[in-house]
């Protein structure tokens, strides 16, 4: 069995939309069971503050986590959780 790394990222055409640029959730590998099959997650990330929805990877990294960062920096009390 070839070594896959954890977080690795797969296309899945028929995974739910990302709330924010409407692309299909792809599934991330997040651990092997001990029977050695891969686990997959394809519910995506929480899109909070941008919306109430689930987002992809992408989305994640690159908008939901830089205005979490900004919101924190400008307001050391703001809960991104409202």
């Amino acid at each position: 069995m070839s070594a896959i790394p954890m977080g690795k990222v797969v296309p899945n055409k028929d995974g739910k939309p990302c709330s924010i640029c409407q692309e299909p959730i792809a599934r991330e590998m997040i651990g092997i069971h001990m029977d050695g099959t891969i686990i997959w997650w394809d519910e995506g990330h929480n899109a909070r503050p941008i919306n109430d929805g689930r987002c992809c990877k992408f989305c994640n990294d690159n908008v939901v986590i830089q205005q979490r960062i900004l919101m924190i920096s400008k307001d050391k009390n703001y809960d991104y959780n409202k």
